[in-house]
């Protein structure tokens, strides 16, 4: 089932006030940890940018045979 379907079911549910509530509250559970996988998602995929290119890098100097560290460059 979907999200968005099953957080309107939540929200038209029957059940008196107690119920009602509950349902509210699960919904609004719902929506609270879909912002937060979005979240998560966006964080994992710029980690996954950042290690290619650095995975780039790294190949890079293992095909430098006489790689020396000279420090950060100066701008």
């Amino acid at each position: 089932m979907e999200i968005e379907k099953l957080k309107d079911m939540l929200r038209n549910a029957a059940g008196g006030p107690v119920g009602i509530q509950m349902c509210q509250d699960a919904a609004d559970a719902l929506e609270q940890l879909q912002a937060e996988n979005d979240r998560l998602k966006r964080e994992r995929d710029a980690a996954v940018e950042d290690l290619n290119a650095t995975r780039g890098d790294i190949e890079e100097i293992r095909r430098c045979n006489k790689f020396k560290w000279r420090g950060p460059k100066e701008e």
